[in-house]
C-alpha cells in the first residue's frame, strides 16, 4: 500500500503474494507455497521490465540457466529447494512438454496468469498504471473462456478485489481498512477493521480516499 511506483521489484512481491494466496486458500503444503511464490518472484524479476513485459517462455529460459550455473552451497548436492524451483521453471520453458503440449505442473497455469496480470500492470507507451481492481476484471473476464479459469477463480477469491490497508465506506457510512479477503461469494465484501473490531459487512463495500495518496492506486 505504499503511495510509490509499481517498479518491477513491487509487482514481483505482488505476483508472490498472489500466488501464497491462492495456494494457501488450496491448503497446499508450506513447501509448495514457497517453490511457487520463489518461482514466480524469479520470473517477474527476470521477464519484466518498468514499462513492458517479456514471454515467459524466454523469462524461464534465461532464469533456469541462471539457476543451473549458480555454485552449490549444500553439502549433499544441489538443494532440494533450489531442485524443486528449476522443475517449475523448466516447465515454462520452451519445448518442456510432450507431444500434447501439455504442463507436467499443472501450477503451471497459476504462475502463468500472475506472471501475465502484473505484465499488464505497467504496459509500453502508457503513462499511467493498472490498478489490482482493472488487472482482477482482465483477469475475471478471461475466465469465461480460459482453460485456466479455475486458477482465476481461485486467484479472485484467495486474494480479494481489494487489497489489504486500502480504506473503505461501509453501507452504514463508516469507515474501515480491509484486512483481507472476506466472503469467498463476493471480492467486494472483504474483511474489515472499523473502530478496531475486524468484521465482514453484510453489503459491499467501496474504495475511499485513504490519506496522502489514492488507496486505489494500491
Amino acid at each position: 500500500m505504499a503511495p510509490v511506483s509499481w517498479s518491477v521489484q513491487r509487482r514481483a512481491v505482488s505476483a508472490a503474494y498472489m500466488v501464497f494466496a491462492s495456494l494457501d486458500a488450496l491448503r497446499a503444503s508450506r513447501s509448495t507455497q514457497r517453490v511457487v511464490a520463489h518461482a514466480t518472484l524469479a520470473l517477474v524479476l527476470q521477464g519484466q521490465q518498468p514499462r513492458g513485459v517479456e514471454r515467459i517462455e524466454a523469462a524461464a529460459t534465461r532464469l533456469l540457466d541462471s539457476m543451473v550455473a549458480a555454485p552449490t552451497t549444500a553439502r549433499g548436492g544441489i538443494e532440494p529447494h533450489r531442485l524443486a524451483v528449476s522443475a517449475l521453471v523448466g516447465d515454462l520453458a520452451p519445448n518442456a512438454h510432450d507431444d500434447l503440449g501439455k504442463s507436467a505442473l499443472p501450477v503451471t497455469a497459476l504462475v502463468k496468469r500472475v506472471y501475465a496480470l502484473e505484465g499488464m500492470r505497467c504496459r509500453p507507451n502508457v503513462d499511467f498504471d493498472l490498478t489490482r481492481l482493472d488487472l482482477f476484471a482482465i483477469a475475471a473476464s478471461d475466465a469465461r473462456t480460459s482453460e485456466d479459469a479455475p486458477w482465476v477463480r481461485l486467484l479472485l477469491r484467495a486474494s480479494g478485489v481489494v487489497p489489504p490497508g486500502a480504506r473503505v465506506r461501509l453501507a452504514c457510512g463508516r469507515e474501515g481498512v480491509v484486512m483481507g479477503p472476506g466472503d469467498s461469494s463476493d471480492p467486494w465484501r472483504p474483511e474489515v477493521l472499523v473502530d478496531g473490531v475486524r468484521t465482514i459487512p453484510e453489503e459491499r463495500v467501496w474504495l475511499t480516499e485513504a490519506r496522502g495518496f489514492h488507496s486505489e492506486r494500491s
